[in-house]
């Protein structure tokens, strides 16, 4: 193990042992896989599996959305990849809810959501679908213009195949800064999620509609309880830096 990742890892356990709180969290990945995966960013079915047993066990309770400000798990995954679907049955058993952010562009490829698969997915009433951008470009680079086409067009293809408004959306890459969320409102996105970490009611920069999450896709067991009770909040202010473009 490299020294950086040793001393994150002493770090945040230092911060779990003294600090740990049990604020509401969104907790977030790119997919799930039993036999098939699509990525390399996917976590396999069984440590998804002890992910929701230590929510459970832990008195957390998993929710469709947060509400009260201790002790409710939101989970959401990014960019639309299809192990979710795959997995479908162990959702719906469960009763656990999800956010999936789509990249529009990539609906139907390979590896990816097709129209059907999310349509059935959002008809079961346990998955809510939103915008992930069109193409997954970094919005702080782009122009004005490019923005607005990039929330425009996902929007309009999410809303054509589930036949509701969608509201919220998440960063391509984690970037973004106030010029971006202002253009994101304009074109109805009321909710927008960073992939900065820490509890869902502390605000970024005073900024009322931008929402944090904690990455866990490659946590064990360990390292998920440390995320559930909050250790991710180390890491704030070094993302930040990163992610919030000025």
């Amino acid at each position: 193990m490299k020294l950086k990742q040793k001393f994150k890892k002493l770090a945040t356990f230092f911060y779990y042992s003294l600090l740990r709180n049990r604020d509401s969290k969104i907790l977030f990945y790119h997919d799930v896989f039993s036999h098939t995966s699509y990525t390399k960013m996917a976590t396999s079915i069984n440590m998804f599996k002890k992910h929701i047993s230590l929510i459970n066990d832990n008195g957390f309770e998993l929710v469709k959305n947060i509400e009260l400000a201790k002790n409710q798990i939101l989970i959401q995954f990014d960019d639309g990849y299809r192990g979710i679907y795959d997995n479908l049955d162990f959702f719906l058993k469960n009763n656990i809810y999800v956010q999936v952010f789509i990249i529009t562009s990539r609906i139907g490829q390979n590896g990816y959501l097709s129209k059907s698969e999310i349509y059935e997915m959002h008809k079961s009433g346990n998955f809510m679908v939103s915008s992930h951008t069109h193409n997954h470009r970094d919005l702080s680079s782009l122009k004005d213009v490019s923005v607005i086409k990039e929330a425009k067009i996902s929007k309009e293809i999410l809303e054509d195949i589930i036949s509701e408004n969608v509201h919220d959306i998440c960063y391509p890459r984690g970037h973004f800064n106030y010029r971006v969320i202002e253009l994101l409102q304009s074109q109805g996105y009321n909710k927008q999620f960073s992939s900065l970490p820490g509890s869902y009611f502390k605000r970024i920069k005073l900024i009322d509609n931008v929402y944090r999450r904690n990455l866990v896709q490659d946590d064990n067991v360990v390292n998920f309880k440390h995320s559930l009770y909050g250790a991710q909040e180390l890491l704030f202010t070094n993302r930040l830096k990163k992610q919030y473009n000025k």
